[in-house]
């Protein structure tokens, strides 16, 4: 978990959380988002809004992790126990 799970999302148990919107995102109109956000859809944020946001919750960049490896997931493919139990050596 992230930072001891503080902006962990309850019910997911991971990611973030919505940052202060009163519900998912995807639930809100998107004039509610824009509305709860603070924002500005024609002029988007000031660089003084941006700069504060970008201190409060970081970078908005994706994980670099070490990604997913091929031959895992052939191998999971190739000992997957319902593969083995359906498909047995004849």
């Amino acid at each position: 978990m992230q930072n001891d799970g503080e902006d962990i999302h309850p019910r997911s148990c991971e990611g973030p959380m919505h940052n202060g919107l009163s519900d998912d995102p995807y639930l809100l109109s998107g004039d509610e988002v824009v509305r709860q956000m603070s924002t500005d859809p024609e002029n988007g944020l000031s660089d003084a809004e941006a700069g504060a946001r970008m201190t409060k919750f970081g970078l908005n960049e994706l994980d670099t992790g070490p990604g997913v490896s091929v031959v895992r997931i052939l191998l999971r493919q190739l000992f997957n126990a319902m593969g083995l139990v359906c498909c047995p050596a004849t």
